[in-house]
């Protein structure tokens, strides 16, 4: 019998959260579900052993089905999660929605104006409130939050991996062009006002789920961020030096 249903909004480490399900319940016990195109994943029931439902869908889609599971769902902050699903659109193979081809032509301001891309997250789980959830998870908080399910769920031997990280070659460097223009931040944060008011009633959640203070959770998901970015854009860093002595290495003329 399916007891979670867990809801994969684009960036917002939804990958490395499905690993962390199929490492749980195994290959057997998830059912993907993406690309169905509304449709259920199964004909009329699915099969006994599936016990988790992980995909992009909205959480609606299972509820007459499965009234008594735990709906989980991960947000990130509106802004960073467009900005890398902007960079991120244009390494990947062209989807449904075409974001690979917009991503290319459009700059990120009008990458943003379209209806699909704006206020993605509130559009996910449309009809739902926050409060419906079991677990709302945080990105920026992603291994406390992890921590955090992990007890309420009572999973044990619980392997962590590093978050799914932005293939887009120059990601780093475009966000920081980004995120120093405030022109541009404002207008980003304007395109998804209702994701960024969700966004802050998620963190009022966290805050009260943990019995701490809800002015303190943002100025800590804004630390955790801005280390994760510096920690990224450092191993990058090292990693190109490392690419460019091995170059000189294969390159510097032999003793004579």
């Amino acid at each position: 019998m399916v007891e979670l249903i867990s809801v994969h909004i684009g960036k917002t480490a939804g990958t490395t959260f499905l690993n962390v399900l199929l490492d749980i319940y195994g290959n057997n016990g998830v059912l993907k579900d993406y690309n169905s195109q509304g449709k259920k994943v199964y004909q009329q029931t699915p099969p006994e052993t599936i016990k988790v439902i992980h995909g992009h869908f909205n959480p609606k889609k299972y509820r007459a089905d499965f009234p008594d599971a735990k709906y989980i769902v991960w947000l990130r902050h509106p802004i960073f999660r467009l900005i890398s699903q902007y960079f991120y659109a244009q390494t990947i193979e062209d989807n449904q929605d075409g974001t690979k081809t917009l991503a290319r032509q459009l700059g990120i301001i009008e990458f943003a104006k379209q209806p699909q891309i704006k206020n993605r997250q509130s559009r996910y789980i449309e009809g739902m409130n926050l409060n419906d959830f079991y677990f709302v998870g945080i990105q920026e908080f992603y291994l406390e939050d992890l921590d955090e399910l992990k007890k309420m769920m009572q999973w044990e031997n619980l392997k962590v991996t590093k978050t799914n990280l932005n293939s887009h070659p120059n990601y780093y460097k475009e966000l920081q062009k980004i995120i120093t223009k405030p022109e541009i931040m404002n207008e980003l944060a304007f395109l998804n006002n209702e994701d960024m008011e969700m966004y802050y009633n998620a963190l009022n959640l966290r805050a009260q789920r943990r019995k701490e203070s809800k002015w303190l959770q943002p100025t800590l998901a804004e630390w955790n961020r801005t280390q994760f970015i510096l920690q990224q854009m450092q191993e990058q860093l090292e990693k190109q030096e490392m690419e460019i002595k091995k170059y000189q290495t294969l390159t510097a003329p032999l003793d004579k």
